[in-house]
């Protein structure tokens, strides 16, 4: 699983061997609160977690202000 986080538009990609099994956005409303639309982004994630069977081991890689996150 690959995560491009953004409060805008969240890229997420997850893959098994290679195949892409789910790539999308999570958009999230810009009027509401920042905590709110974290919180709505991370609900969403967990969901794809649970319905792909993602691990839950992750590496955090930061570069500068961008982020991304591998699991397995």
């Amino acid at each position: 699983m690959g995560i491009d986080q953004s409060l805008t538009s969240t890229g997420v990609f997850i893959l098994d061997n290679e195949k892409d099994l789910y790539y999308g956005l999570i958009h999230s409303d810009s009027s509401e609160d920042n905590i709110k639309r974290s919180e709505e982004i991370a609900s969403r994630i967990v969901d794809l977690i649970n319905d792909y069977n993602v691990g839950v081991y992750y590496r955090y890689f930061s570069f500068r202000f961008r982020s991304i996150f591998i699991c397995r």
